[in-house]
């Protein structure tokens, strides 16, 4: 899948969920709280606000209960099980 990068609200540069090294990098950003100039977002538009890798979820700066967020290798809000692709985020 495409994941888009933004600095200061514009399009960066664009990757995809299997390259390592991006995905490492965004990982990094997402856990830094003090990161106001980069943002992701995936083709549709959707925010990625938080990403589950490697077993561990990074940025989770909302809080939400882990136990709320599905077992996926992207973790953005997406409805676990049942839930249409579309559907707003639970939280």
């Amino acid at each position: 899948m495409k994941i888009y990068a933004y600095f200061c609200g514009e399009l960066d540069h664009q990757f995809t969920d299997t390259d390592d090294k991006q995905v490492e990098e965004m990982c990094r950003r997402l856990d830094d709280p003090d990161n106001d100039t980069r943002s992701y977002e995936l083709e549709g538009g959707r925010p990625i606000l938080f990403w589950r890798r490697d077993g561990r979820i990074h940025g989770n700066t909302l809080g939400h209960d882990e136990r709320d967020i599905p077992e996926s290798s992207i973790a953005n809000g997406l409805p676990s099980a049942g839930g249409e692709p579309d559907d707003p985020p639970p939280f």
